[in-house]
């Protein structure tokens, strides 16, 4: 996967674990490749709902991440 989490100075290493945990669930429960697009578009989704509520939590941010790639597929 060519995302990198490290390059994002603004997530704290507690939000860089929440977003490892939160995605890989997610890539689990959809049955996605980890390393494939659909979790690099997943992993950019969860960070822009990461950086618009740093206060969510890992439930929140997944309700919020499979509500987001619900949308994007419909569109």
């Amino acid at each position: 996967m060519s995302l990198n989490l490290l390059n994002l100075p603004e997530l704290s290493e507690r939000h860089i674990e929440m977003l490892a945990k939160v995605i890989a669930d997610w890539c689990d429960a959809n049955s996605i490749d980890a390393g494939g697009s659909c979790a690099e578009a997943a992993y950019a989704a969860a960070i822009d709902l990461l950086s618009a509520d740093p206060d969510l939590s890992a439930g929140q941010l997944r309700q919020a991440l499979d509500l987001s790639m619900a949308e994007n597929k419909r569109a």
